[in-house]
C-alpha cells in the first residue's frame, strides 16, 4: 500500500524556500551584505575500509570535510561591503607592511583580526528567522572583480562572489516561543486622619494609611518609614505646631514598589492657641 502523506503526522506542512535567507559577518556589524545567493556547504565523512576474506567492508572514518561557503552579494556604491572583504584578503595575504595589517583589520589580537564568525539565517514562509547556521573561524579566500562597461544599456548593479574557509558550522533552531512576562501591578496608597475640622493644641489625632503592591512606605514631616500595608500613627497637635505654616500642615505618604510609585496627602488644620 502506498504511503498516505496527508494523514501522516510527521509529514511537513511547509517546505524550505530557497529565497528566504540573510547573511551577516560578526567582524563587520555595520556592513550590510545584500546577498543574492548563499549556501549551506556540503559535509563529507571520510570512509575507512576493513579488509575481510570475502570483501572490503566500509566503516565510518574519523574525519569530516566541508565544502566552501560561497555567497553572492550586491555591492553598495560606496564599496563598503566590497572593501571589507577586499581589505581582509589583502591584509591576510600580502599587506604592504606590518602596520597595514593592523590598519586594515580590527581586533584585539591576531586571531581576532584574522578570523570571524558568520551567521546565515534561514527564514520561514512568513519571512521570520527560523534557523541559523553559525560558521566558526571564517576567513575569505576569493572575491570577485568589478567589471565596468560603458556599453551597458540598462542600469546594472554589481553582484560579486566571495568564498570562505572555516573550521565548522552549527545548525541551530531559533525558538519562536516567548517567555511569559509577569505583569507587575503599580502600588496604591491612601492617607486619612480620624479627626476633621480645625484641631486645637491639646488634641491628639490618628494618621491612618493603607497600601497595596508597595515595598516601602514613607511619610514626611519627621515620621519617616512606616510598616507596609496599613497602620495608624497617633500625633499630638502640640508636637507639630512648629511645622505648620499659617495653621496648616500637609502630610504626604509615598509608596514605592516594583510597579512604580504612588502618593497620597492629608491636610491638618491647627487653630490658634487659646489665651489663659
Amino acid at each position: 500500500m502506498p504511503a498516505n502523506f496527508v494523514s501522516n503526522p510527521n509529514c511537513p506542512s511547509n517546505f524550505l524556500s530557497g529565497v528566504g535567507f540573510q547573511f551577516q559577518l560578526n567582524k563587520f556589524p555595520g556592513v550590510a551584505f545584500y546577498c543574492q545567493s548563499a549556501n549551506v556547504p556540503a559535509i563529507n565523512l571520510s570512509v575507512a575500509t576493513q579488509a575481510t576474506r570475502f570483501n572490503a567492508i566500509p566503516q565510518p572514518g574519523d574525519e569530516i570535510s566541508y565544502d566552501d561557503l560561497n555567497i553572492r552579494f550586491l555591492v553598495d556604491e560606496n564599496l563598503k561591503n566590497y572593501l571589507s572583504i577586499h581589505n581582509w584578503i589583502r591584509a591576510l595575504g600580502h599587506p604592504y607592511d606590518g602596520q597595514e595589517f593592523n590598519k586594515l583589520l580590527t581586533g584585539e589580537d591576531y586571531d581576532d583580526k584574522t578570523y570571524s564568525d558568520g551567521v546565515l539565517f534561514i527564514l520561514d514562509s512568513n519571512f521570520q528567522k527560523k534557523i541559523k547556521i553559525v560558521y566558526k573561524d571564517l576567513f575569505p579566500t576569493s572575491l570577485g572583480g568589478l567589471n565596468f562597461d560603458a556599453t551597458f544599456t540598462d542600469t546594472e548593479y554589481f553582484a560579486v562572489d566571495a568564498s570562505f574557509k572555516y573550521t565548522i558550522y552549527d545548525i541551530e533552531r531559533i525558538g519562536t516561543s516567548t517567555k511569559a512576562v509577569r505583569k507587575v501591578s503599580a502600588p496604591t496608597v491612601t492617607l486619612t486622619k480620624n479627626l476633621t475640622g480645625t484641631l486645637s493644641y491639646d488634641q491628639t489625632f490618628l494618621l491612618e494609611y493603607t497600601s497595596t503592591n508597595a515595598t516601602t512606605l514613607t511619610i514626611n514631616n519627621g515620621i519617616g518609614d512606616v510598616k507596609v500595608s496599613s497602620g495608624k500613627i497617633p500625633i499630638k497637635v502640640s508636637d507639630i505646631v512648629s511645622l505648620a505654616t499659617n495653621g496648616s500642615l500637609t502630610y504626604t505618604i509615598t509608596a514605592k514598589g516594583k510597579g512604580g510609585s504612588a502618593t497620597a496627602n492629608v491636610v491638618v488644620l491647627i487653630g490658634e492657641p487659646q489665651e489663659a
